[in-house]
Formats: C-alpha cells, sequence, structure tokens
C-alpha cells in the first residue's frame, strides 16, 4: 500500500470555470465573467485540497498501518485540525506571513490559463494542447525499479 498527496486542481477548476461559461444555457452565462471563472477555480482548489490533503490522505495513514479501529478518532482529530487551520488561514492572510501580494505560482498559472481562455487563439490552442498532452501521458504508467539502498550501494552489494 502506498499514500501520496493530491494535485494542484486550480487548472482544472480554471478550466470547468472556462467550460461552463461556453454552455449556451442561459443560467450559465455568468460564468463568462473571469472573475466568476476565478472564484470558480479557487474553490475547487481549496475544496480538493482540503478534502484529499487535510482529510482523506491521514485517515489512510491508519489503513496502511493495520489499524482501522483509529480511522474514525483520526477523522475527528483531521477535521477539528481542518476548522483551525481555515481559521487561522482567514485571520492571517494578508499579514506579513501570508502576504496578499505574493507571488503564488499556482494562482498565477490558473489566472494565465483564465487569461488564454479569455483571449481565445494560439494561447487557447497551446493550453488545450497541454491539456491533451497530459491526459495522453496519464494514460501511460512508466515502471519503475526500485533502486539498491544507499547501504547496499555503498558496500558494493546489490
Amino acid at each position: 500500500m502506498t499514500l501520496g498527496i493530491t494535485t494542484n486542481t486550480s487548472l482544472i477548476g480554471a478550466l470547468a470555470g472556462m467550460a461552463l461559461g461556453r454552455l449556451p444555457l442561459a443560467y450559465l452565462t455568468h460564468y463568462r465573467s473571469i472573475h466568476v471563472q476565478n472564484l470558480a477555480q479557487s474553490a475547487v482548489s481549496a475544496a480538493t485540497f482540503g478534502a484529499g490533503n487535510a482529510l482523506l490522505l491521514p485517515i489512510g495513514i491508519p489503513f496502511v498501518m493495520g489499524r482501522p479501529d483509529l480511522v474514525e478518532p483520526m477523522f475527528i482529530g483531521v477535521f477539528l485540525a481542518m476548522l483551525v487551520d481555515g481559521y487561522m488561514l482567514y485571520r492571517m492572510f494578508d499579514t506579513e506571513i501570508f502576504p496578499a501580494s505574493g507571488a503564488w505560482p499556482p494562482g498565477v498559472a490558473a489566472a494565465e490559463a483564465i487569461r488564454a481562455g479569455d483571449e481565445g487563439g494560439r494561447k487557447l490552442g497551446v493550453l488545450g494542447l497541454g491539456v491533451v498532452v497530459g491526459i495522453v501521458g496519464s494514460l501511460f504508467k512508466v515502471p519503475i525499479r526500485p533502486s539498491a539502498s544507499p547501504s547496499s550501494a555503498m558496500s558494493g552489494r546489490s
């Protein structure tokens, strides 16, 4: 069994917001606004990060350790910790520790994706090509052989 972290879903949220804005349904036309698309990507990113990394990953640890009896207490603890974390981030945003003017690379990437979708043309084509290449690339799994441990490599054994 293995554990991992979730991917950054800011770009997925931005693409979802753009796609919703392009649907010919009257109640989805407000998604054509880049500001609404930005809110959509922020909500998707925050929700998936919170659910994946703050809730699901810690709950998986008791399973990996062979202690499913600890899942419920772990869930209660990480849920409360996530609420405290959200409150702290809310209170600390735009402070010296978390400046609002700071360069947050995932946010910059999502903003550029939204801008490319809004402008259309070549930038949107490159964005679409990147999505297709990413999907195709994720379909192929490259087998990775475990490397020798550092201690056996140093001693000449493998």
